[in-house]
This record gives structure tokens, C-alpha cells and sequence, in this order.
């Protein structure tokens, strides 16, 4: 298999932030400082918390008083590969919004056709391509409950595109942990 990207991809809650449909993600913010410049918090601004294969990262939201914004992420990166391949991300950026998913692929890819996300062999979500960036593009859609009840009772699920030629690239992501790290994700909501 030819390689598709050399750069590894970074990921993050800044990278993945105009994915979620006007969600206000920190990117280094720090707590409101008060009058006498001391800054005063009683929650952490970021947590991290790793479930098997996914890890929950929250982090405090831009506004006061808005409460945390939290993703579950996971990083797909094959044996002999200086960097990840893929990066999934779900969150549900706000208490009743859907639960979406983003994933960051490498560039040369076909634009063209979707990523489908596929459980034992049935496509259960197709994410559309958003934007591309100089070293990744990302795509992304929301989740049906079926999906999750899916990636739950699973241990894999296969991420599936086309590079540039059109050839399909069948990527494993690993579902230890998904439950886990999901349950966590919709407490911090």
C-alpha cells in the first residue's frame, strides 16, 4: 500500500471546532482573571480522562458560565507509521444536540466520495468532506443512536475512502473502551 500522507496529522479540539455546527471550543483559553489580576478557578480548565481505545477530553467553554465542551477521540495510527492515519472524534456540543462525528483524514484523498463507517460489515454512518487544510481534510455527520448501539456491542469498526486513484483504503478503528468513554462523555454534557 503507497503511503498517503507524510506529515502526521494533528488533532484536537481546535482542529475539529468548525466541524461542530457553531460550537465554541477553548483553544489555550484560561479562566476570567478578576479585578486583582489573581486567577481564581474551582474546576480544571482541561481534563483527560482514557477509556481503552478512546480518551474523553474536556475543556472549559469560551463564555462564562456555558460549562465544558468534551469530545472522545481516538487516534489510528498503523505499525510501522510515523503518524496517525485517521482521528476520530465524537461530541455532542450542547446538552441536546445530536452526537456528531469528525474525522480527520490525511490529504490526497478523493473528495468525491464519502467516508463510510461500517460495524460488521454494515455501513452505519457516511460522513461528508467539510473543508480540507494544508496537511488534513476533515469530514463529518451526525450519529445515529443505531451507530452508537452499534460501536458499543462491536470491537471494531472500519473507516472506509478513496485516495486520489479512486482505490479504497478499509482502515480498523478499534471499539475497546467506546462504552465507556461514551457513557463519560454524556455525563460532562
Amino acid at each position: 500500500m503507497s503511503r498517503i500522507c507524510t506529515a502526521p496529522l494533528k488533532f484536537g479540539l481546535a482542529a475539529i471546532a468548525v466541524a461542530f455546527s457553531g460550537a465554541q471550543f477553548a483553544t489555550g483559553a484560561t479562566a476570567a482573571e478578576p479585578s486583582d489580576g489573581a486567577v481564581k478557578t474551582e474546576e480544571p480548565i482541561q481534563t483527560t480522562a482514557t477509556y481503552g481505545n478512546w480518551t474523553v477530553r474536556c475543556r472549559a467553554a469560551k463564555s462564562a458560565g456555558a460549562g465544558k465542551l468534551c469530545e472522545m477521540v481516538q487516534a489510528i495510527t498503523p505499525a510501522k507509521s510515523p503518524g496517525a492515519i485517521a482521528n476520530i472524534a465524537l461530541g455532542q456540543p450542547g446538552a441536546d444536540a445530536v452526537v456528531r462525528m469528525v474525522i480527520q483524514l490525511p490529504i490526497a484523498i478523493s473528495l468525491s466520495e464519502p467516508v463510510s463507517i461500517a460495524v460488521n460489515d454494515k455501513t452505519v454512518a457516511t460522513l461528508a468532506y467539510q473543508t480540507c487544510y494544508p496537511n488534513f481534510c476533515v469530514a463529518q455527520a451526525q450519529v445515529p443512536n443505531e451507530a452508537i448501539g452499534r460501536f458499543k456491542a462491536a470491537n471494531t469498526m472500519t473507516l472506509s475512502f478513496s485516495d486520489r486513484t479512486r482505490r479504497t483504503i478499509n482502515v480498523k478503528a478499534s471499539l475497546k473502551g467506546f462504552t465507556a468513554a461514551y457513557q463519560q462523555l454524556a455525563k460532562a454534557e
